[in-house]
């Protein structure tokens, strides 16, 4: 039916510091993207990653 979210999809929210968003509208905007674009893109690259890269990855950022 025409203007139905797909039942699949779910809402994401997140509490982020000002200075974290503004580093993500600015890549969107530089590539002319919107900030939910840019969460796609980055989530599909994330995922396409093998799983001991994911973990690798994980990791590093955790002890940051």
């Amino acid at each position: 039916m025409a203007n139905q979210r797909n039942p699949n999809k779910r809402l994401l929210n997140i509490w982020r510091y000002e200075k974290d968003m503004n580093v993500l509208r600015q890549v969107a905007k530089d590539n002319e993207i919107t900030m939910t674009e840019l969460l796609e893109i980055l989530i599909e690259d994330f995922q396409t990653k093998r799983k001991p890269e994911q973990r690798r990855f994980l990791r590093n950022k955790r002890k940051e």
